[in-house]
């Protein structure tokens, strides 16, 4: 079992708008806290029959974004080591087992045309012979577009209508 999380910046606000834990203050810290950065959570495992999970190592990590290629920070601040302090138990809590065996990476995002959920573009992230391509924008982000033809509405990160092969309306 493979999988990759990409938490940007915008997860934040989204995640506690809603929360009785969240407040415009805490989505302002955590959002200064990584401002230049790309947090990842990885599980490399494998699923046995009775012992539950045997983790892999993860190797040969990198990053691919717009021409550039990053390997994850080896250090970074006290306050994104306390940030992902804070979620690992609570990773653990959510997930149990899987939880417990999840590895956090944080990446530099401070270059030109660094990565942005909001933006159309595309990364990569690959890991132990594995491949995770992003496209962006990510559509839960983006509103809706509405077909010229029927108007009914689709993803927002399409350009053209799957059915009539239209240019989509930005919905306002």
């Amino acid at each position: 079992m493979k999988q990759v999380w990409w938490l940007p910046n915008i997860y934040w606000e989204v995640a506690l708008k809603d929360s009785p834990l969240g407040s415009q203050g805490l989505i302002d810290e955590i959002n200064s806290i990584f401002k230049d950065y790309s947090l990842f959570v990885i599980l490399d495992a494998e699923l046995t029959a009775f012992s539950g999970i045997n983790k892999n190592e993860i190797s040969n990590l990198e990053l691919k974004v717009n021409g550039n290629t990053l390997k994850p920070l080896e250090s970074y601040s006290d306050d994104i080591q306390g940030m992902i302090t804070a979620l690992r138990p609570m990773f653990s809590k959510m997930l149990g087992e899987v939880g417990e065996n999840i590895e956090f990476f944080v990446f530099d995002n401070s270059f030109e045309n660094a990565i942005s959920p909001l933006k159309e573009s595309q990364f990569s992230l690959n890991f132990n012979d594995s491949n995770f391509e992003y496209n962006l924008p990510l559509s839960s982000l983006v509103s809706e577009k509405i077909c010229p033809v029927d108007n009914k509405r689709h993803n927002g990160s399409w350009k053209y209508c799957p059915f009539h092969g239209e240019t989509l309306i930005q919905d306002n």
